[in-house]
C-alpha cells in the first residue's frame, strides 16, 4: 500500500511544473467520474484529439476540472496569467500534461476497481 501510494503521488507530482520546493503534489480533492476518465483517454489516444472536446469533458466533471485547474496554477509559465477560460487552459497546458493527468488517473482508478497494485497497471481500451 504505501509503495502504490509513493508510486501514485511520483505520477501526480512530476505532472507539476517549474520549482515547486514546499508544493503540495497534485491529487484529487474531488474524484473525477470513471466515465469522464475513459471518454478523456479516447479523446487524448487521438493521433489529432479535438482540444475542444477534451475542453468539454473537463468542464462537465468537477474532479477534473479541479485538477486541471490546479495544475494550470502551478504550471505560470504554461498558461499566462489572467486566463480563465477552461479550453484556453487546456491549449495552454498542452497534450503531454493532459495526457499524463489522464493516464495517472486513470491508472489510479483501475488501482481502485480493480484491487491492483500499481506495478500492474490496467490497459487503455
Amino acid at each position: 500500500m504505501a509503495r502504490r501510494n509513493a508510486l501514485h503521488e511520483s505520477n501526480l507530482s512530476a505532472l507539476t511544473c517549474g520549482n515547486n520546493a514546499g508544493r503540495q503534489p497534485l491529487s484529487p480533492i474531488i474524484s473525477a467520474r470513471p466515465d469522464s476518465l475513459v471518454l478523456l483517454q479516447i479523446l487524448l489516444a487521438e493521433p489529432v484529439p479535438d482540444l475542444q472536446a477534451v475542453a468539454d469533458t473537463v468542464d462537465r466533471d468537477a474532479g477534473l476540472t479541479a485538477l486541471v485547474l490546479r495544475l494550470a496554477a502551478q504550471c505560470p509559465a504554461s498558461v499566462p496569467a489572467g486566463c480563465v477560460n477552461l479550453s484556453e487552459i487546456v491549449v495552454h497546458l498542452g497534450l503531454k500534461k493532459l495526457r499524463a493527468l489522464s493516464s495517472s488517473l486513470y491508472a489510479q482508478l483501475g488501482e481502485q476497481r480493480l484491487g491492483r497494485t500499481a506495478d500492474r497497471r490496467p490497459l487503455l481500451i
